[in-house]
């Protein structure tokens, strides 16, 4: 949209004829919608005439016109108006605007590049730390299955089944969070954890697999505190520590947990 009177098709306008007597406008892609804009200051005109065009025109008998008695010059100031917008600035503001869509258009294809590429990162992640969780699982349903445990034993084993698949919930809502992934990140839910608790769920987790080749965990915890934290998110870091030690200690090793306090930092090892 161009005009060189803006005041005439928008009234307001002529308040701030001074900086905004000609426009030129044209939207840019995406929503919301956003437009760039050029204004042009009020440039008054002085017309002179070969006298006064708002004169009466006096008439013969007859009704024949005659001229005006006076021709003196006569001149008009025209104001509200700017500069007019040459073809050149119009097809300069066409190109600009297919210029930012072709812009648009390469930013939008290359977004969904970083989703789809996000999308098979989680998935690749996801994928890795469920399986640690359903050997678990499978471990204590295969002993529960075969063997005649105590009671406080079975329900050591049903408590540790029923941690694995919460944790394997947990992992699979990830996967359903396609909002997450085009964000490249999920979201933190926070809330006041205790670290002794959670070391001992992430041990609890991985303790089957640990007794299927004779390691032992033993846990050094120097300062306990509670954090601020998503108690998901660090139990599946520690899961993932814990299986790699696993997985690389021999068997019948023994694997040491430690946690303490490093300044304003809670490190475990």
């Amino acid at each position: 949209f161009a005009t060189a009177s803006l005041g005439g098709v928008f009234p307001l306008a002529q308040r701030v004829s001074d900086v905004a007597s000609g426009l030129l406008t044209f939207a840019l892609p995406g929503a919301p919608q956003i437009r760039l804009l050029w204004f042009r200051p009020e440039m008054i005109q002085t017309v002179s005439w070969g006298g006064d065009p708002a004169k009466p025109v006096a008439t013969l008998p007859g009704d024949r016109l005659r001229p005006r008695h006076s021709f003196a010059l006569w001149r008009e100031e025209v104001r509200l108006r700017s500069r007019p917008w040459t073809t050149s600035n119009l097809e300069a503001a066409d190109e600009l605007q297919r210029h930012a869509i072709e812009v648009d258009l390469q930013r939008r294809f290359l977004s969904e590049q970083r989703a789809v590429q996000a999308r098979d990162e989680v998935l690749a992640v996801v994928s890795h730390d469920l399986r640690n969780p359903l050997a678990s699982i499978l471990i204590e349903a295969t002993v529960m299955l075969e063997t005649t445990l105590p009671d406080h034993e079975r329900r050591d084993s049903l408590e540790s089944i029923r941690r694995s698949a919460a944790h394997m919930k947990s992992l699979a809502d990830d996967l359903l969070d396609l909002k997450s992934i085009e964000a490249q990140g999920f979201a933190l839910h926070l809330q006041s954890v205790e670290i002794r608790g959670l070391v001992a769920d992430a041990v609890q987790i991985a303790s089957p697999l640990a007794q299927a080749r004779r390691i032992t965990f033993v846990v050094e915890l120097i300062d306990t505190l509670r954090l601020e934290a998503d108690s998901e998110r660090i139990l599946q870091v520690l899961s993932n520590l814990l299986g790699n030690a696993i997985k690389f200690t021999p068997e019948g090793g023994k694997i040491t947990v430690r946690g303490e306090r490093r300044g304003d930092d809670f490190s475990v090892a």
